[in-house]
This record gives C-alpha cells, structure tokens and sequence, in this order.
C-alpha cells in the first residue's frame, strides 16, 4: 500500500494534519520529501578536500570486466517482502 499524506516538522516531531486509517502499533517506512524552497534554505556542510576527492573519482575507469567463468552470471534465488516475516529467500533455510 502506498499513501502520501502531508506531514507538520515541530518540536522534533512528525506531525500528521489528517487522522490515518491503520491499527494502532502498525510500523510503516516513511520517505521525506520536502519542497526545493525548504531545501534551499539548509546550510551547506563544506566537504574536506580528501572526501571531494573521492566523490569526484572516477573508481570503475581502469577496472576489468569481472570473469564469471564458463557457466556465467549465476541465477540468483528470488527474493520477496512478506509484511509477517520480512524478507524471504525462496528456497532459503528457514530460521524458525
């Protein structure tokens, strides 16, 4: 389920403008967008020159192509969210 509802930033806290339909103790993953005027307006933390440096490499310039050997990329096992356990691995060891 996906929902996108406005939020109030006060006192350290997220504060909903409208009631939510959930029971309570529900857990959701909250993602945070804010207008570009808002963004604007946050200072700008200066980057050592070390770390600019590294942010600016180019890291994968010289690298050569990974050898997979003869049977290739291997086929990885599918993966799943379920909300009662998590992630799921099928085929995977069960851990309960």
């Amino acid at each position: 389920m996906s929902l996108t509802v406005e939020v109030i930033y006060e006192d350290g806290v997220l504060k909903l403008t409208q009631p939510l339909n959930l029971a309570e103790g529900t857990r959701l993953a909250v993602v945070i967008n804010q207008p570009e005027t808002a963004l604007a307006a946050l200072p700008v933390e200066e980057l050592d020159a070390e770390t600019s440096e590294w942010l600016e490499a180019d890291l994968i310039e010289n690298a050569l192509p990974y050898d997979w050997g003869e049977q290739g990329i291997p086929q990885g096992k599918k993966v799943y969210y379920s909300p009662e356990q998590g992630f799921v691995v099928e085929g995977g060891k069960s851990l309960g």
